[in-house]
């Protein structure tokens, strides 16, 4: 079989079947040298993308610097853990700073009750309720009941969740968590009035209906289980 033959058989690598462009392609010149100007732009494209891929990449650690940050961080938290008696003599609302000074302040507290409201910066009814507790730590002054407030953030620097939220599984905000000789005895939460439907004075006076029941929970608390709260 000649050359011709295998040409019109189809089986030949330089047939015109082979060579023939296919249907899609345009048919005037200067849009096939467009294409072609485009598919070896992308080429090109490709093959620097490869390149730097496969290019070797170097990395400078200071270990010096992470050391000093380190000790750093060390040193704070000392100074956290050996202020917590100070801390509890203020008599004001403390802030926990990580579960190692949570537990250090739980212990200074002995059979107090101590009350630790977990929230967030981005939660806007997070703010209501640290004012509310404002309140109610005054309040707590002036009947002299035995009360710790503590509240903490649960998010770090970088936004994710901190040791303490991940030992309690706190998710939500704000939560409250009542303590008692360093054990956990009941955990509360409010409803989010920004899934309530209503008018505005329906969703204050949820708001109001849910304060109420917080402060219900903190006065049954106080009554069974610190029966000495009270001077």
């Amino acid at each position: 079989m000649n050359a011709a033959q295998l040409q019109s058989s189809g089986r030949c690598p330089t047939s015109t079947r082979c060579l023939a462009a296919p249907s899609w392609l345009p048919k005037r010149p200067w849009q096939q040298s467009v294409l072609t100007k485009a598919a070896r732009q992308l080429e090109l494209n490709r093959s620097a993308a490869r390149g730097h891929l496969l290019s070797p990449c170097a990395f400078q650690i200071d270990r010096r610097h992470h050391m000093e940050l380190q000790w750093q961080r060390h040193q704070e938290q000392e100074q956290l853990l050996a202020a917590v008696p100070a801390s509890l003599a203020g008599g004001g609302i403390i802030e926990v700073s990580s579960l190692a000074h949570l537990e250090a302040l739980l212990g200074a507290a002995g059979g107090q009750l101590v009350v630790l409201t977990a929230y967030t910066r981005s939660c806007g009814i997070c703010k209501h309720v640290l004012r509310e507790l404002e309140v109610v730590l005054c309040e707590a002054r002036q009947q002299r009941a035995r009360i710790v407030f503590m509240r903490h953030d649960l998010q770090d620097a970088w936004d994710f969740p901190t040791d303490v939220a991940r030992w309690y599984k706190l998710k939500t905000a704000p939560r409250f968590l009542f303590f008692v000789d360093g054990a956990l005895l009941r955990t509360a939460s409010i409803a989010d009035s920004r899934t309530s439907a209503g008018s505005r004075s329906q969703v204050t006076a949820m708001l109001h209906h849910e304060h109420r029941k917080l402060r219900d929970t903190l006065r049954e608390l106080l009554a069974l289980h610190t029966p000495s709260a009270r001077r």
